[in-house]
């Protein structure tokens, strides 16, 4: 089971990506500030997610503070390190 945060999950496109993810079985966290996007697009991501078997988080939040991009990120999966390096390779 895959986690994906999905940003901006709020308007047409976030929401019907976020509806694939889920069907899929894997879980999502949407982190929207819905200054453009709207809650009634993921009124059925709960059963979206029941339906799937994954799980389904909404965090209200802007993408522009990093604390809460660092609190609502799941943790890194792959080889890729904070340093300066721009290739990773997932395991």
């Amino acid at each position: 089971m895959a986690q994906f945060v999905v940003t901006g999950g709020g308007g047409f496109i976030g929401s019907n990506l976020v509806e694939a993810i889920l069907a899929q079985g894997d879980d999502v966290r949407v982190l929207d500030n819905f200054a453009t996007g709207r809650r009634a697009n993921l009124e059925a991501a709960p059963s979206w997610a029941n339906a799937g078997g994954g799980t389904f988080t909404l965090v209200e939040g802007d993408i522009r503070d990093l604390p809460t991009c660092r609190k609502h990120s799941p943790a890194p999966t792959s080889s890729c390190t904070r340093r300066r390096s721009r290739r990773c390779s997932a395991p």
